[in-house]
């Protein structure tokens, strides 16, 4: 309803004549102030003060621009943040990119999209009031609008995305600028804002202060401390890939530092970095003066230093390579040395190294045509040197020095350099004491070094010099090599022996110093790309609302209230009373076949009623002349004489409907095929490697949909919103509140919900709901794609050349026919080293079983959009071996099955072990083994025990086959105590003993293995059942007892004459000897596979799976279900929209703001909208068939008790029960006919 207001009037424009005639017939001309009495009260009216939305004002745009500048600052803060040196580019840290809390999370991936969504939405209201109202802004101007440009203008009706170059050809600047603002709040910010921010991994920096946390022990008690332990170290390094210990490489070692307060970001991958005392060593070679006499060589450094008569060890057998290092300190295990009366303690630092090839020996075994030697002296340093070091295990990484400096101190006063020397050179420590077995024996290398054809004897450093080189021994012919070659030996040996010696402690040592804390963290980033983007748009964005605040605030307005509903448009139109009368020149008619005239200009103008002003539309005529304002009754509004097909919007033909059905079913249907895909494929292959294109695809194209949709749902929102009121009046009987005082069309869908639940109208309601629930489609889209690892398999060709069969009966004796003096340890060795520094074992071994080996081509790095692959693992099928043990205890009761007697003596010198057993087989024979006698051993006193582990032979030397077999797969262990007694040095000894009996059964079976790159197993599964036939897995150039005979005298310890008595304590349970002695085997098997197995005819083809860490695209399950629930909704709804679609029964789309007056023409509806007072719910209103003033039939909108209802379709024509859609009837059907 129109509210009775009073307001000034508005000069007419100055180039039209003015002449209105009032209802007194008294001229009166405007602007003027008109004086009403109310109750015999004058009052004079208030000024004229005219109507802009809320949205239009200063407030809103305002808020509008800073927001937009505000976002761009944050942006710019956050970049600048990131950008710090501390930060790496990120803003938020994790310890890893899957392990954001909750609201990083939220904040980086579903927060900007919301606040876009909000944006979007409100500007969407912006964007409507700018361009309902823009015929209103036109018909205010003081020069008017024509037709076109004012009373026929639909911008809110018109398809979003060509709105802004419809407003730019007609110079609608308002609606360009809304306009343009909603396309890139659309289609740039929207989508784009969730590709701002992404996670990768970043390295973070901080600067700390470092303290030293160790020191060395003292020097006086390094000589104890310091045993051949750090040789076993450095074998593990340079032989076994064990890892150099805490501050510690394979060059130098460094005192453990730490910062000196703890952080709360710290991680397992924390970089600290500082400059610290790096410890070393290097050589300095010369070549030797070498003279040969007939006792043997002579060399001499030319410096005081000369040793004479070395005969050189001859180059046996199949060997090809003489290669030796002789130290300075002399010991009777060793071959050479340097120490003599010509060589004092000042050159304890020189060792000589040499090399000779076969190729150059003569005639005599020691003596060689062509030699290298180099005398070389070995120099200590202290110095400073930038250094990294993982927090979490102290491995040093990427160290810088290039640019030490010398520190001018001493390694001699804090470091045992004789002692470390004289340990390198002999391979075992000066002072015998009890220590672990290890420390007792010299380190054995040339089971490693058979492989590299180098003749026996070697020494220990020569075993160190060639693991730590590279390049082929006979390389080693030239001096530079040979000296680097010894260089990196003596600098891994230092590094070693050092690091045995620290000692770690809770006070701190030293003053502290300047370093760096850099820890590898997932972290959120702003992908700059994007940023630069959105910040670019959002900066238009505000210009253009400044330009829009600017322009509307300038812009005169002639409203005095918002046209919001088609009452509010009459009461603009009409006037209650107006007598005034306009020709008939159709200028208004929106009939389709009645263009108006292009000459034609309108004004909204102030009209003085009887009792108010209010605006109305005036129209100059062609001759210039103001014509009085139109009214419904005229002429210009009526219909042509003929009937004319009622139209329907595209949006609303089946048409378009089906496509926009069928397009939400491809969306769901797609989304559905992703997360099948995802579940299925082990989700979606990238496909490419670059980030922005990554971006676009996860993040800007889902969201780009949802912004693509939501217009179409706003326009489909917009027609029913405009039609709603139209149908309810088609079905008669209708109140104003709910069609013509409706204001649908004045709000975005999501403010128009409330006001069509409370009229009944659901399905508009169900639209606008639909319509705002697309801003969470976008959010949930915008989630939907998301990048993470994945492990994906790959089928790979393999192939085996060793058959499961053992072609060999010994192990090690193969190696041992050119010397009879090299013991095998490898196997020791690597156990050592598995157990006491997790070392990884060797490849094809685990803890309970050896695998033959198979190749396989080599494994593809990248996919083939680029991606990269890395591998993770090769499965194939194959053999493993195992040796069980079975084991029981022993018992003194010669009764029984499995008896022992032994018996320890002792006279002045030595003590001595009598140790046999008595074993009944299962067919009843018994058999009667025995140990060696142990003579010799250190003479214990007092309390004692011994640790006894010793393969058994024949008693009495029985050759007897199958006692020979049995005692030779036969070992014993032993845990004796005894108590020596000095007074008492003869006779038998009193002992609490444990005695154990096993033997060992070889067993094969087929398994599934996981390999590394390396070969190393990392999963295996059996899928066969072990098999203990003999037949089966020995050829007849080798057999099971034979081969167990072997493998005996390798697993156990060395025989009972190197056994000690000691005041240790030892329980060793069956179970965990029977574990390590399965472990022991496996890898001694698995060292020497390639000689002990028998070789196929040809490579045997076998099939792998490689399995490879490959970045792919995966469906996040929440966002699934939350993205078909919507598409569900919006389908649905469509369905409903496009069967329960208002009817096709009016003769034009109301529109414009003469398409609406056109229904009210000659109705005497009109006049209840003309200003003067009515009572609400006195009147209803119908849209239909009635006789108007004007004496004439017309369709349209009158009072109810007028009209009388339309059929929507001519009750004349038949119809076919089955309509097809693209088939055209006999005639235009449906007509709004009369």
């Amino acid at each position: 309803m129109c509210e009775t207001e009073i307001v000034d009037g508005l000069d007419a424009p100055s180039h039209v004549k003015t002449h209105i005639r009032s209802h007194s017939g008294i001229q009166s001309n405007v602007p003027y102030w008109r004086i009403v009495s109310n109750d015999q009260e004058k009052q004079r009216d208030e000024p004229f003060k005219s109507w802009i939305p809320v949205t239009l004002r200063y407030p809103v745009l305002g808020l509008f621009l800073a927001v937009s500048v505000f976002l761009i600052v944050i942006l710019e803060i956050l970049f600048k943040i990131s950008s710090q040196p501390g930060n790496s580019g990120g803003l938020a840290f994790a310890p890893d990119t899957g392990s954001f809390s909750a609201t990083a999370t939220f904040s980086y991936l579903y927060l900007p999209t919301i606040l876009a969504v909000f944006f979007s939405m409100l500007w969407s209201w912006v964007d409507l009031d700018t361009k309902r109202l823009e015929p209103w802004f036109q018909l205010s101007n003081d020069t008017g609008a024509a037709a076109e440009n004012s009373v026929l203008l639909q911008y809110p009706f018109d398809f979003l995305p060509f709105i802004p170059f419809q407003a730019f050809r007609k110079k609608h600047w308002a609606v360009f600028l809304a306009g343009t603002v909603m396309l890139l709040v659309f289609w740039i910010i929207t989508p784009l804002q969730s590709a701002i921010f992404t996670t990768t991994t970043v390295m973070r920096s901080a600067s700390v202060s470092m303290v030293t946390t160790a020191s060395l022990i003292a020097l006086n008690a390094q000589s104890s401390s310091l045993t051949s332990n750090f040789l076993y170290k450095a074998y593990g390094i340079s032989w076994l890939g064990e890892q150099p210990p805490p501050f510690t490489t394979s060059n130098f070692a460094l005192l453990p530092f730490e910062p000196q307060f703890k952080s709360s970001w710290s991680t397992s991958s924390e970089i600290w970095s500082t400059t610290a005392d790096v410890y070393s060593t290097s050589l300095t070679c010369n070549s030797a003066d070498v003279s040969i006499t007939p006792s043997g060589y002579t060399f001499s450094n030319g410096n005081g230093c000369s040793v004479s008569e070395i005969l050189l060890a001859p180059i046996r057998g199949d060997t090809e390579h003489m290669l030796n290092y002789i130290g300075y300190y002399d010991n009777p295990n060793l071959d050479w040395s340097l120490q003599n009366p010509n060589c004092t303690t000042e050159h304890a630092n020189n060792f000589l190294a040499v090399y000779a090839s076969n190729s150059s020996q003569s005639d005599k075994p020691w003596l060689y045509n062509n030699l290298t030697a180099l005398f070389c002296q070995t120099t200590y340093l202290i110095q400073e040197a930038d250094v990294k070091v993982n927090a979490s295990d102290g491995t040093l990484g990427t160290s810088d020095l290039s640019n030490q400096n010398d520190t001018r101190r001493q390694v001699g006063d804090s470091f045992n350099i004789t002692h470390f020397e004289f340990l390198l050179a002999t391979g075992i420590a000066a002072e015998d004491q009890s220590r672990n077995y290890p420390d007792t024996v010299t380190l054995e290398q040339y089971p490693r070094l058979v492989n590299y054809s180098l003749t026996w004897p070697v020494s220990n450093m020569v075993g160190f010099a060639v693991a730590l080189n590279n390049a082929p021994i006979s390389d080693f012919a030239d001096p530079d090599v040979l000296h680097q070659a010894f260089e990196s030996a003596h600098k891994l040996l230092f590094a070693s022996a050092f690091n045995t010696l620290i000692v770690h402690s809770d006070e701190i040592s030293g003053s502290d110093r300047p370093g760096v804390r850099q820890n590898s963290l997932g972290a959120i980033i702003i992908v700059r790309s994007i940023s630069i983007i959105v910040e670019s748009a959002l900066a238009l964005i505000a210009v253009m609302t400044g330009s829009l605040w600017y322009y509307v605030s300038r812009r005169k307005s002639n409203l005095i209230r918002d046209p919001a509903s088609i009452a509010d448009v009459l009461c603009t139109m009409q006037s209650g009373g107006s007598p005034y009368e306009i020709q008939d020149d159709r200028s208004l008619a929106p009939s389709l076949d009645v263009e108006p005239l292009p000459c034609s200009t309108f004004y909204l103008r102030l009209y003085n009623g009887e009792r108010v002003q209010v605006p109305k539309i005036f129209k100059v005529e062609q001759g210039g002349t103001l014509s009085n304002p139109p009214s419904p009754a005229s002429k210009a509004f009526l219909e042509t004489s003929q009937a004319h097909k009622p139209v329907r919007p595209k949006e609303l033909t089946m048409y378009f409907g089906m496509a926009f059905i069928a397009t939400i079913v491809l969306a769901a249907a797609f989304t559905i095929f992703l997360q099948v895909w995802t579940v299925h494929g082990n989700g979606i292959p990238l496909p490419s490697k670059s980030a922005v294109v990554l971006s676009i695809i996860e993040n800007y194209l889902p969201t780009a949909f949802a912004t693509l949709l939501e217009p179409v749902w706003v326009i489909l929102n917009r027609i029913i919103c405009l039609l709603q009121p139209f149908d309810e009046l088609r079905r008669g009987n209708a109140k104003p509140e709910t069609t013509l005082e409706a204001k649908y069309s004045s709000l975005p869908p999501s403010f128009v919900v409330w006001r069509a639940i409370r009229s009944h109208h659901f399905l508009l309601g169900a639209v606008c709901i639909v319509a705002a629930s697309t801003n969470v489609l976008a959010v949930s889209l915008s989630g939907l794609i998301n990048e993470k690892p994945t492990v994906t398999k790959m089928t790979m060709a393999g192939s085996q050349s060793l058959l499961p069969e053992f072609s060999a009966s010994y192990i090690w004796a193969s190696y041992a026919t050119n010397n009879d003096y090299s013991s095998y340890f490898d196997h020791l060795y690597a156990t050592m080293s598995n157990l006491t520094e997790h070392t990884k074992l060797p490849p094809w071994i685990d803890r309970e079983n050896s695998y033959m080996p198979f190749k396989y081509t080599a494994p593809p790095s990248f996919t083939n959009s680029g991606i990269p692959l890395l591998l993770q693992d090769v499965q194939g099928a194959t053999t493993g071996f195992r040796s069980d043990l079975t084991c029981y205890e022993l018992s003194e009761n010669q009764s029984s099955n499995h008896t022992f007697v032994f018996e320890p003596f002792q006279n002045a010198t030595s003590s001595n072990i009598n140790l046999q057993t008595s074993h009944v087989l299962p067919d009843g024979d018994r058999i009667n083994c025995a140990a060696y006698n142990a003579t010799g051993l250190d003479d214990p006193t007092g309390p004692s025990a011994l640790e006894l582990m010793i393969t058994m032979v024949p008693i009495y030397n029985d050759m007897d086959s199958k006692t020979s077999d049995f005692c030779s797969r036969l070992f014993i262990a032993g845990w004796v105590r005894a108590q020596f007694n000095t007074e008492q040095l003869s006779g038998a000894i009193e002992t609490n003993h444990t005695f154990i009996a096993c033997t060992p059964q070889i067993s094969a079976a087929k398994f599934n293995v996981s390999i590394d790159s390396d070969s190393r197993i990392l999963s295996s599964q059996q899928t066969s059942n072990y098999s203990t036939n003999e037949a089966q897995y020995f050829t007849n150039s080798s057999s099971e007892g034979n081969f167990t005979n072997n493998m005996m005298d390798l697993l156990v310890p060395p025989s009972a004459r190197n056994a000690r008595w000691h005041n240790d304590n030892a329980a060793i349970v069956i179970a965990e000897l029977q574990t390590l002695y399965r472990q022991l085997f496996a890898i001694l098997i698995g060292l020497n596979t390639d000689h002990i197995f028998a070789k196929a005819p040809q490579d045997i083809p076998i099939s792998v799976v490689a399995t490879f860490t490959e970045s792919r695209l995966f469906i996040s399950p929440p966002m699934f279900k939350i993205t078909i629930i919507l598409l569900a909704l919006h389908l649905i709804v469509a369905i409903l929209y496009y069967t329960y679609r208002p009817k096709r029964f009016l003769p034009r789309m109301p529109t414009s703001i003469s398409a609406i007056m056109g229904y009210f023409v000659a109705s005497r509806a009109a006049e209840d909208f003309s200003g003067n007072f009515r009572e609400k719910g006195s009147m209803t209103y119908a849209y239909g068939r009635y006789l108007g003033t004007d004496g004439k039939t017309h369709v349209g909108i009158e009072q109810q008790r007028f009209v009388v209802p339309l059929e929507s379709r001519n009750p004349g024509v038949k119809r076919r029960r089955c309509a097809i859609p693209w088939r055209k009837e006999e005639e235009k059907e449906p007509k709004s006919w009369i």
